[in-house]
């Protein structure tokens, strides 16, 4: 139901709107457990045929690498199922929201400190290390 607020752990809080998921990763960190509410966020979400979902990160001081990680598989997924991953955050007043698109997150640069700071860490590993983190990270619960 529209407007009804889910939560599946901790770290995140899910709000079902009319289409789409809008998810408020809890300050101060996005880590393994938000990345994996994120994660049961968009399968269920797809499920019920919800194809965006908006990933809130205001607050967030830190974001780990199974939070970009997830962010990427996310945005592969959604995408192929005709969906858009968003990512949000408030700044003063105002709220800047950004499509995540299927060259990755580099489009997203300058939308958080958190994010670019991990972004900026992420450019250094090898992407063979990235994939098979990944892979890992995205498996289903």
């Amino acid at each position: 139901m529209a407007g009804e607020t889910l939560t599946w752990n901790r770290s995140i809080a899910v709000e079902e709107l009319k289409y789409a998921y809008w998810i408020r990763v809890l300050p101060p960190t996005f880590d393994l457990e938000a990345s994996r509410g994120i994660r049961t966020a968009c399968l269920r979400g797809l499920e019920r045929g919800i194809a965006h979902i908006i990933v809130d990160l205001t607050g967030v001081a830190n974001v780990h690498d199974d939070g970009i990680d997830m962010l990427e598989a996310a945005a592969e997924e959604l995408i192929a199922k005709h969906g858009t991953l968003w990512v949000a955050n408030h700044r003063g007043d105002s709220l800047e929201l950004r499509p995540v698109p299927a060259e990755g997150l580099s489009e997203l640069a300058g939308l958080s400190a958190a994010l670019d700071s991990t972004l900026a860490a992420n450019r250094l590993r090898t992407s063979g290390q990235r994939d098979e983190r990944r892979r890992e990270q995205c498996k289903p619960s």
